[in-house]
């Protein structure tokens, strides 16, 4: 598993997705394929890639054998096709957002998307025996988490077998007067237990180990 992709410096970012939309595949595989055979490539973009935009970039790039990471949308993730064309393409990692079911799914014990998020979880435990990393930004602290967010986050991980889970506390934007869950103190305090919790050595081979191996790491 080539967690070092995940790393953002030293890499050779290309714009798959702008504020003007998707670009032209060809054209994004034709940047990719004038880098050095040696380079990191990261696919980058204002959003993530739809099931149609991914797909049409996946095949692009096919032949080339350029390992890459992508960040996908949820959607995108629960097709198999898509990411299984992503996997023979020479994707080696892929980002998700906190979005769709895993804001409900994550924020209270009671929700009613519960089959969306579990089809979520499947869908990455799919892409992880193709291979492919993952890796989770998972803002806590939205108005609708209470303190259950940070118990549930770190189930969520490990069902999920999340390679690199990024927990951090969710930005408010400028004049948001929405009403927290929770106060700042117990904010704090349950985003140092979770990353304490996922950052522990057990926890990173588990997470790691899955399903290559230690031939992988």
């Amino acid at each position: 598993m080539r967690l070092d992709l995940l790393d953002a410096h030293e890499q050779h970012p290309i714009v798959v997705h702008d504020d003007a939309g998707a670009r032209d595949a060809a054209r994004v595989a034709a940047e990719v394929a004038a880098l050095p055979t040696t380079a990191r490539v990261a696919l980058i973009g204002a959003h993530a890639l739809d099931p149609v935009q991914a797909s049409a970039v996946f095949r692009a790039l096919a032949g080339q054998r350029r390992p890459f990471r992508v960040r996908l949308s949820l959607a995108c993730i629960e097709h198999k096709a898509v990411v299984e064309e992503a996997a023979r393409a020479g994707c080696v990692a892929i980002e998700l957002h906190r979005e769709g079911p895993l804001v409900g799914g994550l924020a209270t014990g009671i929700h009613p998307d519960r089959a969306a998020f579990e089809r979520i979880v499947g869908a990455l435990r799919r892409v992880r025996g193709l291979g492919v990393a993952t890796m989770a930004h998972l803002p806590l602290g939205l108005p609708e988490d209470d303190e259950g967010v940070f118990e549930r986050t770190l189930r969520f991980c490990r069902r999920a077998l999340i390679a690199v889970p990024v927990v951090d506390a969710a930005p408010r934007a400028p004049g948001d007067t929405s009403v927290l869950r929770m106060d700042p103190d117990s904010l704090e305090n349950g985003l140092h237990w979770t990353r304490h919790a996922l950052s522990r050595h057990r926890a990173i081979w588990r997470r790691s180990l899955f399903p290559g191996g230690a031939r992988d790491v």
